[in-house]
């Protein structure tokens, strides 16, 4: 599987992959959140202008995008806004390889840390980032920028959330 910066043509393609992603949410009975609205093709292109889309292809053609992670700057840190694989390639590591390349863009854009927000009591979200060096943010330590994200989140009906961070080390 390729990874590549998205170009303008991946980005129509990119609200069915999320949809597509969001299913397995159904298998732990959060119908919820995979009946979600996701962003339109518009929304995610300002990520093209404005952070940094990466996105997976399978082995046959380029074009069959696999996944994508969404990054912008957030609060002094690269965020991590968005990471979806299809259903059909999941389990592959094809996430770890997308985070991966939000580390080395975050570097590479003068980040000391990376930071998301995630589901605390699903499987593959903040247990599966830990596997990966995020750390928990207690919510005492919330910056008011992520204070404003948190309350927003909750207002839009997803709880049992959190903060996570990821330090950065530039080599020497």
């Amino acid at each position: 599987m390729g990874i590549r910066k998205a170009i303008l043509e991946d980005i129509d393609l990119l609200p069915a992959l999320e949809k597509a992603a969001g299913e397995v949410f159904r298998s732990i009975g959060m119908d919820e959140i995979a009946n979600n609205d996701v962003p339109t093709a518009d929304e995610y292109a300002a990520y093209l202008t404005h952070g940094a889309i990466y996105v997976t292809t399978s082995d046959e053609d380029e074009t069959t995008l696999t996944g994508f992670i969404l990054l912008a700057p957030f609060d002094n840190a690269a965020h991590i806004y968005e990471v979806s694989v299809h259903p059909k390639f999941q389990r592959q590591g094809i996430g770890g390889r997308l985070l991966a390349q939000a580390s080395d863009w975050a570097q590479a854009t003068g980040f000391s840390h990376i930071t998301l927000t995630t589901f605390t009591n699903v499987p593959w979200n903040a247990p599966y980032y830990a596997t990966k060096g995020f750390k928990h943010i207690e919510e005492s330590a919330y910056s008011p920028a992520q204070k404003i994200l948190a309350e927003n989140e909750e207002l839009h009906g997803l709880t049992h959330r959190c903060w996570m961070h990821k330090d950065l080390f530039s080599p020497k």
